[in-house]
């Protein structure tokens, strides 16, 4: 699955308008370890856990990541995001790790990554931009129940070879929440509802239809 040169566009003027920000700048400042949630692509959680560690070397931190995966990432902590179902809600599952994992750990911490291209957001009829303001939701939901969190989203690419970005394929990026909120606010009449065809159908609010698991979760 290639990135759509349109979300190329939208990525790049994203980046121009300083929503997405070159994530090497960034500094956690977390000594004891993070939490990370991301999706678990296997083409590219490789590169979303690597990032997570270099930061906390770059810190000179705990080499400590406490990892969550599923697919979609961070952005399954918006209760609204329709990657979450009644019969399998991911938020409160990531929710609950997030409780647990400080009882553990005491990470002060949460790393939301979410990527692009992504599958589950092209089987959940969800754009990118729609992506970005899950995870920005998401970001408010965790600090609306434990204020004393930091908690940073990161956005993933995955540029095609044919790309400007050629020399370095995976790209992350720290995304400003405040930016973000601005941005969408004036741009977000002007966008499509999805930048995926296909999926479960055209309907973005309609629940991704994932097969229920074969075995008891209980």
């Amino acid at each position: 699955m290639s990135l759509p040169i349109k979300d190329i566009v939208l990525i790049e003027k994203l980046r121009k308008d300083e929503v997405l920000l070159d994530a090497k700048e960034h500094r956690l400042k977390s000594p004891n370890g993070v939490i990370l949630m991301a999706c678990s692509d296997g083409d590219q959680f490789p590169d979303v856990f690597m990032h997570a560690v270099n930061m906390l070397k770059d810190d000179g931190a705990k080499i400590r990541p406490h990892p969550f995966a599923h697919h979609g990432g961070g952005m399954l902590i918006d209760d609204a995001c329709t990657l979450n179902t009644e019969e399998l809600p991911f938020d409160k599952i990531f929710l609950y790790g997030i409780e647990i994992a400080q009882k553990m750990k005491d990470p002060h911490t949460v790393l939301l990554y979410v990527h692009a291209p992504c599958g589950a957001a092209r089987l959940g009829n969800i754009s990118v931009v729609e992506t970005l303001l899950h995870v920005v939701r998401a970001k408010k939901r965790i600090k609306s129940l434990w204020p004393g969190l930091k908690v940073i989203c990161f956005f993933h690419v995955d540029y095609p070879p044919c790309s400007k970005h050629d020399h370095g394929r995976k790209r992350t990026y720290f995304l400003s929440r405040e930016a973000f909120e601005r941005w969408y606010a004036v741009h977000t009449s002007a966008l499509p509802s999805s930048s995926h065809e296909g999926g479960n159908g055209s309907d973005p609010h309609r629940p991704i239809e994932f097969p229920l698991p074969t075995t008891s979760l209980s």
